[in-house]
């Protein structure tokens, strides 16, 4: 232990997971999220905290990322690619790893996932029929919007003013 008081605090969040303040959004109803900015405010490859709420049994087609992620299931239960999980359930997964389906519960579901990559976070579809393009193509632009807008709060001192460097 050191005598040393910390000048700064990088990233600061106080919320639980159910919180309003989380800022749940989503392209849809039947997929809504809640990102948490973490990591270097300078690092466009800093990892990134994103709840998941999954209406009941919905099925989010097999897919992979090209992050490595930890999912942590806090409410309901989902199964993928023929596993079910339950509450406390952690599934780690590599970049480039094909997983799913995905199906919620009956209750639905909600996860944590964390990316090391924000970057990393966006479905790369195993396979797409015509029907579907559309969709998902729409809901690509729709995160790479959000990710783009998504901006780290400011570092600040201990007694809240703005850090300089």
């Amino acid at each position: 232990m050191t005598d040393l008081e910390p000048t700064v605090a990088h990233w600061f969040r106080d919320a639980a997971w159910d919180d309003d303040s989380l800022e749940w959004d989503g392209f849809d109803e039947r997929v809504r999220t809640a990102w948490v900015d973490v990591g270097d405010p300078d690092d466009p490859h800093r990892p990134l905290v994103m709840f998941v709420r999954y209406s009941p049994g919905i099925t989010v087609r097999p897919h992979a990322h090209a992050s490595d992620y930890v999912s942590m299931v806090l409410e309901g239960e989902v199964t993928v690619t023929g596993r079910r999980h339950g509450v406390g359930s952690v599934r780690t997964v590599a970049a480039g790893t094909t997983y799913g389906p995905l199906v919620a519960g009956p209750e639905g579901t909600l996860l944590v996932d964390i990316f090391s990559d924000r970057n990393g976070l966006f479905p790369q579809w195993a396979k797409v029929d015509e029907d579907a393009r559309e969709r998902l193509a729409a809901l690509e632009r729709y995160n790479r919007e959000r990710l783009a807008a998504l901006r780290p709060r400011p570092r600040t001192t201990r007694d809240g003013r703005r850090a300089s460097g």
